[in-house]
């Protein structure tokens, strides 16, 4: 290869310019081409992006998303004309080069049997991952896999989409086999069984999730370890809340929680004067609301707050379909004391 033989500054040139799949393409080559393709840090690419879809895979990265590799299964409708035969991890496929038009358009696609694009992408992740994972975020997206769900070791953040019932095994072993998840977006219809309740799913720092299913927010409200979490639930979960709101207030569990939003399917069945009164909500001045309050909350004013046993207080909202729970960093006394009135 000629580019080995440049100076190692043209080379780096050189490699700068060159697109992300045919640096990609470029580290199979040797050891050598690895360790120079790692040499150059791409610092624009903050973050690379796992879209799947089924058995559809594309690897993109960069503001406009470039796909980097695209995986089809060796049936996918093209011309097999143009695809030449590959080996990637002792496994048999085929790829195809193409011009990319646009940044999301395929252009190194690889292809094989349904079985085997999983280890596929596995081997890409890695590839990505020695590639240019010191200084990038791994995120993934999965739509409607419902068996197996694939995993990679870097990802941190990921949006999952269930349009059909999941069984909470599948769930389950995702979640076992993965890192602890620093923000995950799940919208699911139905889970059919329930996750333990020593899934990692729980552990997740920031947790958004959209759910019909009652049994699955129960689950959740009951076991959720993390620091944040925005839940769409069904109704009808009155007690759930505060059964949550005793688990803050006993410092045994939820000790770095930070910030609760609950938005309940049929408002009409809140019952918001008995979740106060089992809760042990006390009302909030406004001196005493406007204490310690950061910019950009979500409603103008917190009209309640309970305390912890340790003595933090979490400012809450509830009315009939929305439920705030905002933990501060002070106490009640200093909270009382720093909004006292002189005369």
């Amino acid at each position: 290869m000629k580019l080995l033989k440049l100076p190692y500054l043209v080379q780096k040139k050189v490699l700068k310019q060159m697109m992300y799949e045919e640096l990609f393409l470029m580290s199979f080559l040797s050891k050598r081409s690895m360790r120079m393709v790692q040499s150059v840090k791409r610092k624009e690419i903050m973050k690379i992006e796992i879209y799947i879809w089924g058995a559809f895979y594309r690897f993109s990265a960069g503001s406009d998303k470039r796909a980097i590799v695209t995986l089809y299964q060796e049936s996918y409708p093209t011309d097999k004309a143009l695809r030449k035969s590959i080996s990637l991890g002792n496994l048999a496929c085929s790829m195809e080069y193409k011009q990319q038009v646009l940044p999301h358009y395929p252009s190194l696609v690889i292809y094989s049997r349904f079985p085997e694009t999983d280890t596929i992408a596995t081997i890409v992740d890695d590839q990505l991952s020695a590639l240019f994972g010191n200084y990038v975020i791994f995120e993934m997206s999965i739509n409607d896999r419902y068996n197996v769900l694939p995993t990679f070791l870097n990802v941190t953040r990921t949006t999952m989409v269930f349009r059909e019932p999941v069984n909470a095994h599948v769930l389950d072993d995702y979640f076992m086999n993965v890192q602890e998840q620093k923000y995950l977006n799940i919208t699911i219809k139905e889970l059919i069984g329930n996750l333990s309740s020593n899934s990692k799913f729980y552990n997740t720092q920031k947790l958004e999730i959209k759910c019909t299913d009652r049994s699955l927010t129960t689950d959740i409200l009951s076991n959720f370890k993390g620091k944040e979490l925005i839940l769409n639930a069904p109704s009808d979960i009155d007690n759930e809340i505060c059964q949550f709101v005793e688990r803050w207030k006993s410092c045994q569990e939820l000790k770095d929680f930070a910030f609760m939003q609950l938005v309940t399917g049929l408002p009409e069945n809140t019952n918001i004067d008995d979740i106060k009164q089992k809760s042990g909500f006390k009302d909030l001045t406004p001196e005493a609301d406007a204490f310690g309050k950061a910019p950009g909350t979500l409603v103008a004013s917190y009209p309640s707050y309970v305390v912890r046993d340790d003595g933090i207080i979490a400012k809450t909202f509830i009315n009939k379909r929305l439920f705030l729970f905002y933990v501060q960093s002070f106490t009640e006394e200093q909270m009382l004391k720093g909004t006292e009135v002189t005369i």
